[in-house]
């Protein structure tokens, strides 16, 4: 069968014709459509047709597409991966902290000596980062593949100023430097943070494996998590449910 795809948008290229056998997925349709214009990789491309978004994976007859229909294409833009996203956000903080932390004589123009507080804080949040960068090679499943490069900027925002540069700087200043009564805390206390810390990551490792393995490999398939906290805030959301209907 022949599809019309017209472009939406600001392209002014005219609409193009594709050949496809009838029992073609949206997946075919993207790829046809890529080798008519290598421009508009599947990635960059969203299709609708009626006003109806065309989801990947599923076929052509299931949106009662024949034909000669007509199809639109809107351009998404330049493309970037969601592991690459996650991978250059996680990166910031490991690239600023060591700044703050081993330059301080540069960066507050004094030099001192870092309090355990500091110290302790410094490795957890290196370690934090550094299993991030790994859970994001080794561990996720994403459901979509890419998103608009633009907003690789936006996204790291948080990440880059907010837990980077704005948190390094007034965790590793001066005022909480050896000898400062802000840095005086019992043994017991920053072991106890060290603790919970441990605690944290090692849950927010496990919860990270148990989405990924709702997902097989190379689907969208989404489920509802069980177990653990998972199980305690289906508890909380039956419970805020229930107290809203009374």
């Amino acid at each position: 069968m022949q599809i019309t795809i017209s472009l939406r948008g600001k392209s002014q290229k005219p609409p193009v014709t594709v050949d496809l056998p009838e029992d073609s997925t949206v997946d075919d349709l993207k790829k046809a459509i890529y080798k008519k214009i290598p421009k508009f990789y599947p990635d960059r491309q969203r299709l609708s047709y009626n006003e109806k978004t065309l989801q990947e994976g599923k076929p052509l007859k299931e949106y009662d597409i024949t034909n000669g229909d007509n199809v639109v294409l809107k351009d998404l833009g330049p493309q970037i991966s969601w592991k690459m996203v996650f991978l250059i956000e996680y990166l910031g903080p490991l690239l600023i902290h060591p700044i703050f932390y081993y330059f301080k004589s540069q960066i507050y123009g004094e030099n001192f000596e870092h309090s355990q507080m500091q110290k302790f804080t410094f490795y957890m949040i290196m370690a934090h980062f550094g299993k991030r960068e790994i859970e994001t090679l080794f561990v996720h499943r994403f459901s979509h593949g890419t998103m608009p490069f633009m907003n690789v900027f936006k996204n790291s925002f948080h990440y880059h100023a907010l837990s980077g540069i704005n948190l390094a700087y007034w965790v590793y200043g001066p005022w909480n430097a050896s000898g400062t009564l802000s840095s005086v805390r019992e043994e017991w206390f920053i072991w106890t943070c060290v603790a919970v810390f441990v605690y944290a990551q090692i849950s927010n490792f496990s919860t990270h494996i148990t989405l990924r393995n709702l997902r097989p490999p190379g689907t969208r398939v989404r489920k509802i998590p069980y177990g653990m906290v998972f199980h305690c805030c289906w508890i909380l959301s039956n419970v805020f449910m229930g107290y809203q209907e009374t």
